[in-house]
């Protein structure tokens, strides 16, 4: 468990890089969000020395780390952070993970992590002995200058003129022979530092390989990380540049509850790029430029004049972008036709069977948050509901404009319900949602069809609800040359043989929704 900040006060901050306690308050924030960072740490303590994790973290984290000039006993950690600094792997590394808690967090598991997974065991049994032996020269110095204190204040306050009391006498004695262990057990940490060295030069091509690779390995899920926690943010409704610590915690609860999802970074991307692209070809992404008007920061229609004034080297132009900016005064492009009021709602009914555990949820997932941006520019709200066996449901929907749930994202996203095939339920919990609301909506299901026909009832339902269009995906080949029972239904359905291999094949469901 962590310490807290007012404990590591009084006992020092042990560290290899030149940090202060703003740093390890950054430390223990980063552990609030990460509770394997703390645990990883003490574990890591047992194969190296000082705090790997909680030194790799800050090496990730800070804007400009330093090491500490004389680390002591550290010294084996400070010549592992030393190393990399100097490599471009590394550097390339902090490009993603500086001042973002995270990816430093998952950026520095994968780091050290293989540092030490890979590690010559002659060089860490050579660190373990530095520490050991350092810190009991350390601590016999600290005893022996205690002595020396002491023996100094009897023979100042010595008042007898016949020389120094016995007790004095016997002080310096004792002083004295503090400092020769003193410098015996130092001359030993000495050694051992020494042949750490000595195995540190005998390795030297693959500890510099191994601290070079475990760099470049942690790179891609550093950015991953990223676009997790912004993905998060924005489908929560908060602000995907300025995420808070709430937000990043949940968000890192849904990576430890479901590891598959950290592939939804690698389909974001291309969620996002696919829904944005379908949107821009439908009439209602069509947009029109009427003119300029004031308003606070939207990046999307940010004029392009205020984007030159941001970035020019004049100060006097950056200072009128600064004071527009706090006065939320910025020019931005006027645009008609791009947001339609009073549009309906997105409804998603996904199947959440054992068939799409893995890589087709996580890729299901980026899809919901790619069509909660298209959902946030047409000011409509998309309610995302899961379905497997009868019984098994659960829903969520984006929060109001200016309002953020990322607890419930988080509650909605950390359980998989993995059971069998049963939509109807999640079904008619859409169509009561559209009667509640009382407006036009577009229904997207994704399953394997492997599901029962609709009752007679349900079908009369559907057909007396006006503006509402279901797009039906279905997943796998088995009904690619006989009607479905989906087909009953649905105003269009598709069929894609791989979710994952024929994730393109989507295309034509995004565009019939956004």
């Amino acid at each position: 468990m962590s310490k807290a900040l007012w404990q590591i006060k009084r006992e020092g901050v042990t560290s290899a890089l030149d940090v202060d306690f703003f740093d390890i308050k950054d430390y223990l924030k980063a552990c609030e969000i990460d509770s394997d960072l703390e645990v990883l740490n003490e574990q890591y303590q047992h194969d190296y020395v000082g705090n790997p994790m909680q030194d790799a973290f800050l090496s990730l984290y800070k804007p400009a780390p330093k090491l500490k000039a004389n680390p002591g006993k550290l010294r084996p950690l400070s010549e592992i952070f030393k190393r990399a600094m100097d490599m471009p792997d590394y550097k390339k590394l902090r490009e993603s993970t500086v001042s973002q808690k995270i990816a430093s967090s998952i950026g520095a598991r994968h780091f050290m992590g293989n540092i030490l997974a890979n590690l010559p065991d002659e060089v860490k049994d050579a660190a373990k002995q530095v520490e050991k032996a350092q810190g009991l020269a350390d601590k016999a110095s600290e005893q022996a200058e205690q002595l020396k204190n002491y023996a100094d204040m009897l023979a100042a306050n010595n008042d007898s003129e016949d020389g120094l009391s016995d007790e004095a006498i016997k002080a310096q004695e004792l002083a004295e022979d503090a400092q020769g262990a003193a410098n015996d057990t130092q001359q030993i940490a000495d050694n051992m530092l020494q042949e750490f060295e000595q195995a540190l030069k005998d390795n030297q091509n693959t500890v510099d390989h191994t601290i070079n690779s475990a760099a470049k390995e942690a790179q891609q899920p550093s950015q991953d990380a990223n676009e997790f926690a912004r993905g998060f943010s924005l489908a929560s409704g908060g602000d995907p540049q300025h995420i808070d610590a709430e937000t990043l915690r949940n968000a890192m609860q849904v990576l430890q509850a479901n590891p598959h999802l950290k592939e939804l970074a690698k389909w974001l991307g291309w969620a996002k790029r696919t829904t944005r692209g379908e949107f821009r070809k439908s009439t209602r992404g069509t947009e029109t430029h009427v003119g300029y008007h004031p308003q606070e920061l939207e990046p999307s229609s940010l004029a392009t004049s205020e984007r030159l004034a941001m970035s020019s080297k004049s100060r006097a132009q950056k200072a009128g972008f600064v004071n527009r900016l706090v006065n939320g005064a910025l020019s931005h492009r006027k645009l008609d036709g791009k947001e339609q009021e009073n549009e309906g709602d997105i409804i998603l009914v996904t199947d959440e069977s054992g068939s799409m555990a893995g890589s087709p949820h996580a890729l299901v997932t980026a899809l919901t948050w790619a069509l909660i941006e298209i959902a946030m520019k047409q000011n409509r709200k998309l309610i995302d509901i899961n379905f497997s066996s009868p019984g098994q449901l659960k829903a969520w929907q984006t929060p109001d404009k200016g309002q953020s749930d990322s607890a419930g994202l988080a509650r909605h996203l950390s359980s998989f319900l993995n059971g069998g095939t049963e939509p109807y339920q999640a079904i008619e919990t859409a169509l009561n949602l559209i009667d509640e609301r009382q407006l036009p909506a577009d229904i997207l299901i994704l399953t394997d069809d492997n599901f029962a026909p609709p009752s007679q009832e349900f079908l009369k339902r559907i057909e007396a609800l006006d503006k509402i269009k279901i797009v039906t995906v279905i997943i796998g080949s088995h009904h690619f040359h006989q009607q479905g029972n989906a087909e009953i239904f649905s105003d269009k359905v598709l069929y894609v043989v791989d979710l994952i291999n024929n994730r393109e094949d989507l295309r034509d469901a995004i565009r019939e929704i956004v």
